[in-house]
C-alpha cells in the first residue's frame, strides 16, 4: 500500500480538473450529518436559479467575465477607503500572502522529501552566534593596501 506522501505526490501531478473531481469525491465520502433544512434551502435556491436561466430572466455570463466584474467592483470600493482602512487592508493582505507562501513552501519541501530528491530539510536557526573572535592581522590595514594597488 502506498503512503500518504506517495499518494499526495501522485495526486498533485494530476490535471486540475481531475484533482477537483477527486476532491469532490473525498468530501462526499466524509461522514457528517448535513442540516436538512439548510440543504433543502440550497436545493430550492439552485432550482430557482436554474429556472431563471432557462426562462431567460437571467442571462448567464462566462466565469472569466464575472471575475473581471467582481475585481473591478473591488478596485472601485478600495478607491473610496480612508488611509487607516487602506493600511488595515494592506496588513490583512500581507498576512494572507505570508500564510500562502509558507504553505506553498511547505508543500514544495514535502514534495522534495516524497520524491527522494532530498532526505532531510535543514531549517536555518533563528539564533545567531554573538560570540565572534576577532583575528588580528599584521601589517597595514587592507583598505590601505587596496588603495595603493589602484594607484
Amino acid at each position: 500500500m502506498r503512503s500518504i506522501e506517495q499518494l499526495t505526490t501522485e495526486i498533485l501531478s494530476l490535471p486540475s480538473v481531475s484533482r477537483a473531481l477527486l476532491a469532490d469525491k473525498l468530501v462526499e465520502s466524509l461522514e457528517f450529518d448535513p442540516d436538512s433544512t439548510l440543504q433543502a434551502t440550497w436545493v430550492i435556491e439552485a432550482k430557482r436559479h436554474r429556472d431563471e436561466v432557462r426562462n431567460g430572466t437571467v442571462t448567464p455570463i462566462p466565469g472569466e467575465e464575472a471575475l473581471a466584474q467582481v475585481k473591478q467592483q473591488l478596485l472601485s470600493q478600495i478607491e473610496t477607503l480612508e488611509t487607516e482602512e487602506l493600511q488595515q487592508l494592506q496588513q490583512s493582505i500581507q498576512s494572507r500572502l505570508a500564510q500562502h507562501q509558507t504553505a506553498q513552501q511547505a508543500g514544495f519541501l514535502q514534495t522534495l522529501l516524497a520524491s527522494g530528491l532530498t532526505q532531510q530539510i535543514k531549517y536555518p536557526t533563528s539564533q545567531q552566534s554573538t560570540e565572534r573572535r576577532l583575528v588580528e592581522i599584521q601589517g597595514k590595514p587592507l583598505s590601505e593596501t587596496i588603495l595603493e594597488e589602484r594607484r
